[in-house]
């Protein structure tokens, strides 16, 4: 599966040029997103999957709004409210603010829930923010293998100064991992996230 850029529509955080909802044993193989020009938008979504399997290619090759400091959405995969079981392989080039993410959504909402037991691997190029990040609203989640080459960690909304991976949550591993051309921070590790193991990591400048 192959999607071209789609030039209107698919706004917020819940908007995204493929979304999957409520799906058991879903397994995206082979799909490839290429330059989504839509400022506000995501490319693939997750909600509420289970037993999963993702393999996408992200390609941003133009100065697209993605570059700018947006308030939401400009995720690459964006696993959320209860997934769980789920595994993202991803090769992402281009201006995103994540590569992959998870949870985040607001938890008050119908059919919200823990984001749990995700395993996310792969390679990021040219984001601005955390290649592969993590909100507090997730447990279980290993990052393993991932490769992340950076064209610079910069403030993310005026926040903080992000990592090429973040994590805000509970029961993380981020292990196996090259992080290259760090010019900020490599791994951030937030005050939320508890029992955190890092191992086998290198870092290049």
């Amino acid at each position: 599966l192959k999607i071209a850029p789609i030039p209107t529509g698919y706004t917020g955080q819940t908007g995204a040029l493929l979304r999957c909802k409520w799906v058991d044993n879903l397994q995206l193989k082979n799909v490839e997103v290429d330059d989504n020009t839509i400022a506000s938008a995501n490319n693939i979504i997750l909600l509420n999957c289970i037993n999963s399997k993702a393999d996408i290619i992200t390609r941003q090759t133009g100065n697209y709004p993605f570059v700018e400091l947006p308030t939401t959405g400009q995720y690459g995969i964006y696993v959320g409210l209860a997934c769980q079981h789920v595994t993202v392989n991803t090769k992402s080039t281009g201006p995103w603010r994540h590569s992959v993410t998870t949870g985040g959504i607001n938890t008050n909402i119908a059919n919200a829930g823990v984001v749990r037991d995700l395993v996310i691997s792969g390679s990021a190029e040219g984001g601005w923010s955390s290649a592969f990040d993590c909100h507090a609203d997730t447990e279980g989640v290993v990052f393993q293998n991932c490769n992340v080459t950076s064209i610079g960690n910069i403030s993310d909304n005026g926040v903080h100064n992000t990592g090429l991976i973040s994590t805000r949550a509970k029961d993380v591993t981020i292990t196996g991992c090259n992080m290259r051309m760090i010019s900020g921070i490599g791994i951030h590790v937030s005050e939320n996230a508890k029992n955190t193991v890092i191992s086998g990591n290198s870092f290049h400048n």
